[in-house]
């Protein structure tokens, strides 16, 4: 497949000086709530409002530092002066020291950004598409979600788009809720030595569905964690802090599209529940329903936990085949569903943690090791939380 060559090549934004951010650079500003359909959800007390129109109006802090990662304090909260409205979360200064990548990380063949820059086709959307950062499935894996978010700041990436599921079977959903919260909404998208990131998005996965509605559907492990999940976001201290979460989940949309690609968790027909797996390019009516619910010529999608990339003419990629930079290659009227895979509990046999880099035209997959028996530790300390949930991360299962 040709890749378009001899394209200008755009400066590395990381070259520009960004301001350090800090906790005591916070911001409050008003977020405009975005329609959705109106749906039922739960609020700390336990309460059920419309989604559609929050118990709490979408205000929130313009900064989410630190976001309680190593258990800090909330230094100059005043619980009894902040309207529920506008919540002030002040954490502690530092993130803590993340790992750098590891030797012998896979990204298919590229070595960003030196390859980025060498091989970098024209979008023919967009030519100013920032290096997006697609990650699906934390699952409440601090350890995995940590380490994403650090690598693909290192590689560049100036937006992130989270297509779902940050929350369920792991053992730190508010922290994992707090690092989303701080890379993808509007007025907190700062990262520590990311600098500042363009408007990101996060969207609906089924398990911020069923913590909203109802996990009656799930199986008794999942339906368990979902259960000791909710207990844990209303167990926020102080109590506010846990509205602010509730506010953020009710008003995430089941599917976006910007400029160049849709982004769904489950698939384009049913966003939030539908899995898409390998075994499905046999039933080519499923996939043809799919490719003409698309509302771009690409579709990005997590939800099976399982990295692929499906054509509408029955082409199908592992990311083993797809090289790195992929030129996604969508002639007029080609169409592609792209799985970037799970950050948070790999399904593929794979246990090392899975995103994506996409940059208008061209795709990375990132595999990345991670230390998952620290997540695993973290999962077992839980009686709640079944021991399943904690040895499969080791094999990718």
């Amino acid at each position: 497949m040709a890749r378009v060559s001899a394209a200008p090549v755009r400066p590395d934004p990381r070259g520009a000086a960004a301001p350090a951010f800090g906790a005591g650079d916070l911001e409050r500003r008003s977020l405009t709530p975005r329609p959705r359909p109106a749906g039922r959800g739960f609020v700390p007390d336990g309460a059920l409002h419309r989604a559609r129109r929050p118990r709490f109006p979408r205000t929130l802090v313009a900064a989410v530092v630190g976001c309680g990662v190593r258990g800090r304090a909330f230094p100059g909260f005043s619980g009894a002066d902040a309207r529920r409205g506008s919540i002030g979360i002040a954490t502690g200064a530092t993130w803590g020291t993340l790992p750098p990548p590891r030797v012998g990380t896979i990204i298919l063949g590229s070595n960003l950004p030196a390859q980025r820059a060498a091989h970098r086709a024209p979008s023919p959307h967009r030519v100013d598409y920032p290096l997006t950062a697609i990650i699906s499935d934390l699952h409440g894996n601090v350890p995995a979600v940590e380490l994403a978010i650090r690598d693909a700041c290192e590689r560049g990436a100036r937006r992130f788009v989270c297509l779902g599921d940050v929350v369920g079977y792991g053992a730190r959903p508010r922290a994992c809720l707090d690092m989303v919260m701080q890379i993808c909404v509007p007025g907190a998208r700062q990262w520590k030595d990311g600098g500042a990131l363009e408007d990101g998005l996060c969207l609906r996965g089924n398990h911020e569905d069923a913590l909203l509605n109802s996990a009656e559907d799930f199986n008794p492990k999942a339906r368990a964690a979902i259960e000791w999940t909710r207990d844990e976001i209303n167990r926020a201290e102080p109590r506010e802090r846990s509205y602010v979460y509730w506010d953020f989940l009710s008003e995430l949309m089941a599917k976006e599209c910007d400029e160049v690609a849709m982004f769904a968790h489950g698939s384009p027909r049913e966003p939030v529940r539908e899995y898409m797996l390998p075994r499905d390019m046999i039933d080519r009516g499923k996939m043809e329903a799919n490719f003409n619910c698309m509302e771009r010529d690409v579709c990005f999608i997590g939800h099976s936990h399982v990295p692929a990339v499906y054509y509408d003419d029955e082409r199908f990629y592992q990311p083993t085949q797809t090289e790195g930079p992929y030129d996604l290659a969508l002639e007029k009227g080609k169409k592609a569903i792209v799985n970037v895979g799970s950050v948070g509990q790999p399904r593929d046999a794979d246990p090392r943690l899975s995103y994506a880099l996409f940059d208008g035209r061209s795709l990375w997959f990132v595999r990345l090791e991670y230390d998952h028996s620290r997540a695993a530790d973290e999962i077992r300390a839980i009686p709640e939380l079944p021991d399943y949930l904690a040895d499969r991360l080791a094999v990718g299962r």
